[in-house]
């Protein structure tokens, strides 16, 4: 895990908790997820705060939830819940 000022990064996390943790704190802080293929999760309200061109690479949802990001990053070998 590393945290700076804007950014925590987690590398490789677990199935399981983890995933929920991440998932409810980008959703509660306002925050995004950028998902390993690149494409950016983020809620519908960033669309204005992104940089030009970014909005290409991103899904916009009303709030992140675990749903949400299955339905972006994919299904998993083993359920997230």
């Amino acid at each position: 895990m590393d945290v700076t000022d804007c950014v925590i990064g987690v590398e490789r996390p677990q199935v399981g908790d983890v995933w929920k943790i991440i998932i409810e704190l980008a959703d509660r802080a306002g925050g995004a997820i950028l998902i390993p293929d690149g494409t950016f999760l983020c809620r519908e309200d960033m669309r204005a705060h992104l940089p030009e061109g970014m909005e290409n690479d991103s899904v916009f949802v009303p709030e992140i939830t675990l749903d949400a990001f299955e339905r972006v990053a994919g299904p998993f070998t083993h359920p997230l819940t």
